[in-house]
């Protein structure tokens, strides 16, 4: 953008909800304001605004959040136990199953078995 007016200064004009961003009025650099959560909201579209004084351009921005694992692994069981017998030589076999959960989302659940041999 030609400017035929003074300096330039930038500012989100939309969708700034809560003030998750602030932008640099002089060199128009957005930065986060406020932390993410994908679990709350996974895309923001701000309203994006240049203005020299005599004339104003705009843009839409779309800032996409990306989730990542935030969550610890559960176990299904506090505590697994077995037993075997000694002297056994049925080997290898599995003589035990662990599962376990991951939740990477309020929608989205991850389970994972393991047998131990």
């Amino acid at each position: 953008m030609q400017s035929t007016g003074g300096t330039l200064r930038y500012l989100i004009t939309e969708g700034n909800t809560g003030g998750t961003f602030e932008v640099q009025p002089e060199t128009g650099e957005i930065r986060l304001g406020t932390p993410v959560d994908f679990e709350k909201k996974q895309q923001y579209i701000l309203k994006y605004s240049a203005n020299d004084g005599l004339f104003v351009a705009d843009t839409e921005i779309v800032i996409n959040v990306q989730n990542v694992n935030d969550e610890r692994p559960e176990f299904d069981e506090p505590i697994y136990r077995i037993t075997v017998e000694e002297e056994d030589e049925d080997f290898p076999r599995s003589i035990l199953t662990v599962s376990f959960s991951l939740s990477l989302a309020k929608t989205h659940v991850f389970s994972q078995t393991c047998c131990i041999v």
